[in-house]
């Protein structure tokens, strides 16, 4: 089989993992079919060691990129798809060609395709939501041509079905894999660059998200606030962003220093995968006011390093979390620092005992190796190809 994988736009963060992670795993698993891989310059993709039945193309992105996108969907890749003579075309980035004449699978990543909800475009010029508008007619179309879909949730699946008129057999769902290699101690590393962040008087609450609008971080400043105006200081939150992810994250940085609340707040940057697990050890609950996930890897994680969450009690988290976090109204500051000042002042070790109890299950239950996910995607291409 001559398979074809389009990650064109996958640059960063969650999506680009994945992609990463599927590749090298095909790489591993299948010797017999060739694959053609469709991916952006200089995301890393090149540094791939690839075996002689993997070709890749790579495109650098331009001052135009969406228009570009639409031309490499609909008129390049299509020409490229009959010209190698490909039996089934894997879009892994949503948006991928309209019309093919082979059987097409679309891995759907981005939830602001199945999330009407107002609040989450409050803050949204007419630019953007013009242009998420035009995203979601194409969408519409790609899908309703497409041979089969996938997503990683049971809430993705059934508000994907909702939204596009899909129905129950064209919908699959592969969940993510959790990255264990970055979560184990190694051995050989002598240098752990966040030890300095743990502090006996200091409760840590950890952040970890690149920045995006959704991700709703600047409520923690609010929070902060509010916690700090009950007398409540001995806390702090790390944040994990980087100017490079957002203009608004200067802005964030700015607001944080202009308030005085450096030494509540404090922001580590982007971090290397070697140093997540130092990261999750000098932590003492994961926090996570997003109010859009897919999916939501720090979940995971932080059940697999036996530490109680903080999150939004929204469908997306309920799902993923159960009865392993605490949760809390995103939009509600003073609600969470409720929620933020009882764990604190109370420190019911048998509550968190119970939650980390039941995040193991969840890790138990949801966890399998990029290998099994990426043989579930393998078997179904052979299905569509059929």
């Amino acid at each position: 089989m001559r398979i074809i994988l389009n990650g064109i736009s996958l640059i960063s963060s969650g999506g680009m993992v994945s992609a990463k992670n599927l590749v090298k795993s095909l790489t591993v698993l299948d010797e017999k079919n060739s694959y053609l891989l469709l991916f952006p310059e200089g995301s890393g993709y090149e540094e791939i060691s690839l075996p002689s039945n993997f070709e890749i193309m790579l495109f650098r992105r331009k001052k135009f990129n969406d228009i570009y996108r639409l031309y490499l969907d609909n008129s390049f890749f299509p020409r490229i798809a009959k010209k190698w003579k490909a039996d089934v075309f894997f879009t892994l980035c949503n948006l991928g060609p309209i019309k093919l004449d082979i059987p097409h699978l679309v891995m759907v990543r981005k939830p602001y395709f199945v999330y009407d909800e107002s609040y989450l475009y409050n803050n949204w010029s007419l630019t953007g939501k013009l242009n998420l508008k035009f995203q979601k007619k194409i969408m519409n179309r790609v899908l309703k041509n497409s041979t089969a879909v996938t997503v990683q949730t049971d809430v993705m699946k059934t508000r994907i079905m909702e939204s596009f008129n899909l129905s129950n057999d064209k919908v699959s769902i592969i969940p993510n894999a959790l990255m264990e290699e970055n979560l184990v101690i190694n051995n050989n590393i002598t240098e752990f660059p966040y030890d300095y962040l743990k502090q006996e008087s200091k409760v840590n609450l950890l952040a970890l998200a690149q920045y995006y609008p959704h991700k709703n971080l600047e409520i923690i400043i609010e929070v902060a606030e509010e916690l700090l105006s009950r007398k409540i200081k001995n806390f702090k939150f790390i944040l994990t962003v980087d100017e490079s992810h957002h203009s608004n994250v200067k802005f964030l940085l700015e607001e944080i220093k202009k308030r005085d609340l450096q030494n509540y707040i404090t922001n580590v940057g982007v971090v290397k995968p070697n140093d997540l697990q130092n990261l999750y050890k000098v932590s003492d609950y994961l926090f996570m006011p997003t109010v859009l996930e897919t999916f939501g890897n720090p979940y995971v994680e932080a059940m697999y390093n036996k530490i109680p969450i903080f999150t939004s009690d929204l469908d997306f988290a309920r799902y993923m979390c159960r009865d392993a976090a605490i949760y809390f109204n995103p939009f509600n500051p003073r609600e969470i620092a409720d929620k933020i000042s009882k764990e604190i002042l109370e420190a019911n070790k048998q509550q968190n005992e119970m939650r980390i109890e039941k995040g193991i299950e969840i890790v138990e239950e949801k966890f399998i190796s990029w290998e099994t996910i990426a043989q579930n995607y393998l078997d179904l291409l052979y299905s569509i190809s059929k």
